[in-house]
């Protein structure tokens, strides 16, 4: 944009608004940014963006009731699982959520505990076709020796899940 006398107008902002610009409050940062009285009113403009931010208020401690203190114990401390206080569902889980709490107590192997076969892709497959809450009733098994388990005959011997989590036996 030009202005009346011909030269450029390096200042993109519109000439109704009253505005200043001002040095970013970081010690270490030279750059300018453009504030207007309600934002500095409330004090908004004080950096010129999310890293100078982030560098000036680091070491800050805004609450000193809710700080770490040196010799007390953290009160989560061993606590996940069915420790954990998120933990509301007991052994009523459904498909997805049961898969993920299996998974995580259960390591994968690096080998098929069916055929014994080397492989990086298994399958997490329940023995009992019955989905307890317990590792036991688990195994790791790879693709060919999951699909002989569950589809014996050609029959389906597993339950099969509804769009909505429920178990359909078939």
């Amino acid at each position: 944009m030009r202005d009346s006398k011909g030269k450029f107008n390096h200042d993109p902002r519109p000439e109704k608004i009253k505005g200043w610009y001002k040095k970013c409050d970081w010690k270490d940062c030279n750059n300018q940014i453009w504030t207007v009285p309600f934002r500095a009113k409330r004090n908004q403009d004080k950096y010129c963006g999310r890293k100078c931010r982030g560098l000036a208020e680091r070491g800050i401690v805004w609450n000193l009731n809710t700080t770490f203190k040196k010799g007390h114990k953290t009160w989560n401390k061993g606590k996940f699982g069915t420790q954990s206080h998120v933990w509301k569902k007991g052994d009523n889980l459904d498909y997805v959520t049961l898969h993920k709490h299996i998974k995580f107590y259960l390591p994968k192997p690096n080998n098929c505990q069916s055929c014994n076969k080397k492989t990086t892709r298994l399958d997490l497959s329940n023995k009992s076709y019955k989905y307890l809450n317990d590792i036991s009733d688990w195994g790791w098994l790879c693709r060919s020796c999951h699909n002989k388990k569950d589809w014996r005959n050609g029959n389906p011997q597993a339950k099969i899940f509804d769009k909505n989590g429920k178990r359909i036996t078939i």
